[in-house]
């Protein structure tokens, strides 16, 4: 659920200031666009104050579990991983 949070932040800089779902329209944004010529804005909120792109932070941190889960019962099974003919 983080990943569609933080993508929903993203989506709010593109939405007019009355339609956001998330984010409110505030003084730092403004001065982001005047300095952008109005072109860009910097998320805010959430996660994106700590990295950059929160939103692939959190599919990894629910990729990385999910394949190491997969390997150990892999390994549990004795598969090797290679089938045999």
């Amino acid at each position: 659920m983080k990943t569609v949070y933080h993508d929903e932040i993203l989506n709010d800089l593109r939405r007019e200031p009355s339609k956001r779902l998330i984010t409110s329209y505030d003084d730092e944004e403004e001065k982001d666009k005047k300095a952008g010529n109005g072109r860009y804005a910097i998320p805010r909120g959430g996660l994106f104050n700590l990295v950059s792109f929160p939103n692939y932070l959190c599919e990894w941190l629910v990729i990385i579990p999910f394949y190491s889960l997969a390997d150990i019962c892999l390994l549990m099974s004795g598969s090797n991983g290679h089938h045999s003919l």
